[in-house]
């Protein structure tokens, strides 16, 4: 408001007083007056603002004589020929001079902003005529503020817009980089805002999955400055600051997961700077493809990986009610630890049969069902899958179908609408009538069938033919013609190995078929007193050692009593002699 404005009503009164009192007054003091510079200063920040464009003081009737002009700053200092020392940037400056000093002061005055600073500064001019002239010689003032822009470097082409406040903006990567499974990548990520100066900004960091099927914390977390191995982090600092710490901004993804990991970045200038002081807030998402060992490129990465069974081959086979393993897998490898769904059920191969008259499954999710879905990780889905049993029912024989559906339920890859993935397969057991063999050795010298020197503990195993898990393995006890059952094996082509106590392994080829049915094996031969598969001088020596004793006398050794006849004598000799250098069959 000008200072003449202000004296109006104080005027009034004189004349008015005047008037009435008959005084004669001489010519009345005139106000000075401000001249603003137009069009108003601008320039950029770190540099100095020459103050020109019309800027100057008046007086119409001060004359030579001198008046006080004073001048204060925001945002910034100046400099003119009254500056102390001079040269020196002062923010409060007055100088007591005649007009036309002053005028050439102000013509030559430059603005120097505060380091940094964009946005709007003021300069204001307070004249003082000190009551040159006129009577009364009261002092009259005019006094002006005018803006200075001080325009971010953006924002030159257009400075008389320069005074708004203008929006920050994030500068992401171009393209976004991608992390292996398990690798922090880093994110040189910056944010940009051409009028903020050294006001503060706020900084906002989250971390998500693509389509919100995870938690944060299972997609992974960020490291900077202000956070360690956080999901969501917020800071408030000047720019520069902000920036430093972006800079080496990291994503570490999460134990196991693959997939899609999004990186919200959120800034905001808390009404830095500008006319009016509305805050501006810029936000973008970055989209980093976490690929798995089995996605070196890059660019396949992102897309949703389908998921697959992997099942036993050749199915195992069962015989009427005993319970088989079927160890089954699945794999996706971009599923990460998000969540997959695993639907098992029974049928019978032709359909000609309902579930529950072919069997049932047992495992973690469901015990003793015909149909079971379970929702979890692929990895909790896996060890629970490997011990997967398979129960015929009562009486079935004939093919069972366990038919496997696995859903990755969008797990993960592109964004966009969750796109599920499935795969579906089956395995084919079949329930036959188990096969009973009997198996028969001759044991060697030990005189004819039947007598109680055939009874004897034997080691037996037998393994599918061509090699593979043995189906059974263990000890019999032969019968007085050297015979042992083994029950409830599958049909098929196998490998039976036999032991004696002091024997040498016969390993003989058989065919099973179903039922009962006495398979003969061969001959047991002797001498293998130390049970190492061979005939040698240290079973002589064991011999030696023995012989000539009886069961229950001094010094007798069941392991060279290779005829079992309760004595060691030249039988036993006989034997380890013809069998002397041999070895069993491995």
């Amino acid at each position: 408001m000008h200072g003449l404005a202000r004296l109006k009503p104080l005027w009034a009164a004189l004349l008015l007083f005047a008037m009435v009192n008959g005084v004669v007054l001489a010519a009345l003091n005139q106000p000075p007056v401000v001249t603003v510079p137009s069009p108003l200063p601008s320039g950029s920040p770190n540099t100095t603002i020459q103050i020109s464009n019309s800027i100057g003081v008046s007086d119409p009737d001060a004359g030579g004589s001198d008046v006080l002009l004073s001048v204060t700053s925001t945002n910034g200092g100046f400099i003119w020929d009254y500056s102390t020392p001079p040269g020196s940037v002062e923010t409060t400056s007055s100088a007591t001079d005649d007009l036309a000093a002053l005028n050439a002061a102000l013509d030559g005055m430059v603005f120097v902003p505060n380091a940094a600073f964009a946005g709007i500064a003021t300069m204001t001019l307070n004249l003082n005529d000190l009551g040159n002239t006129g009577t009364p010689p009261l002092p009259l003032v005019d006094v002006e503020t005018f803006d200075i822009r001080v325009c971010a470097p953006h924002e030159l082409f257009s400075q008389t817009n320069c005074e708004f406040n203008h929006a920050p903006f994030n500068v992401l990567p171009s393209p976004a980089p991608n992390a292996a499974l398990g690798t922090t990548a880093n994110i040189p990520v910056s944010v940009d805002d051409g009028d903020v100066g050294g006001g503060t900004i706020d900084m906002e960091l989250n971390v998500q999955h693509h389509n919100g099927a995870l938690l944060p914390a299972q997609v992974g977390t960020l490291f900077w400055t202000y956070g360690s191995n956080v999901t969501s982090d917020v800071a408030t600092d000047t720019l520069a600051n902000i920036n430093a710490a972006l800079a080496n901004l990291t994503f570490t993804p999460a134990l196991g997961f693959a997939g899609q990991a999004r990186i919200v970045l959120e800034s905001d200038d808390n009404g830095n700077s500008g006319s009016p002081t509305t805050e501006k807030a810029d936000t973008d998402l970055l989209i980093i493809d976490v690929c798995a060992p089995a996605e070196p490129d890059p660019a396949d990465c992102a897309a949703n990986n389908a998921p697959a069974n992997h099942l036993p081959n050749p199915a195992p086979d069962t015989t009427i009610g005993t319970v088989v393993s079927v160890p089954v897998s699945v794999s996706d490898i971009d599923v990460g630890i998000g969540s997959m769904d695993m639907e098992i059920y029974v049928q019978h191969h032709n359909g000609a049969l309902p579930p529950a008259s072919v069997g049932t499954i047992t495992w973690h999710y469901g015990i003793g069902v015909t149909a079971d879905l379970a929702t979890d990780t692929m990895q909790n889905l896996n060890f629970h899958l490997n011990n997967l049993l398979f129960t015929p029912a009562a009486g079935f024989t004939g093919q069972a179908r366990i038919v496997f559906e696995i859903d990755d339920n969008g797990n993960s890859g592109s964004l966009g609408p969750i796109d599920e993935k499935a795969h579906t397969s089956f395995v084919v057991i079949d329930v036959v009538q188990p096969s009973d063999p009997t198996f028969s050795a001759v044991f060697e010298g030990h005189g004819a069938p039947p007598n109680a020197q055939h009874i004897q503990t034997v080691d037996v195993s037998i393994t599918p033919s061509g090699g593979g898990t043995p189906v059974f393995i263990g000890t019999r006890t032969t019968d007085t013609s050297g015979q042992f059952t083994v029950t409830n094996l599958l049909p098929g082509s196998y490998t039976v190995r036999v032991k004696g106590e002091h024997s040498l392994r016969l390993v003989t080829p058989v065919t099973l078929n179903a039922g009962s049915s006495t398979i003969a094996l061969g001959t047991l031969r002797e001498g293998d007193a130390n049970d190492d598969n061979i005939v040698n001088i240290q079973d002589f020596s064991i011999l030696a050692s023995a012989f000539g004793t009886s069961l229950g006398g001094a010094g007798y050794n069941a392991s060279a009593d290779f005829n079992d006849d309760n004595t060691v004598n030249i039988s036993d000799f006989s034997l380890l002699a013809a069998n002397f250098g041999q070895s069993g069959a491995s």
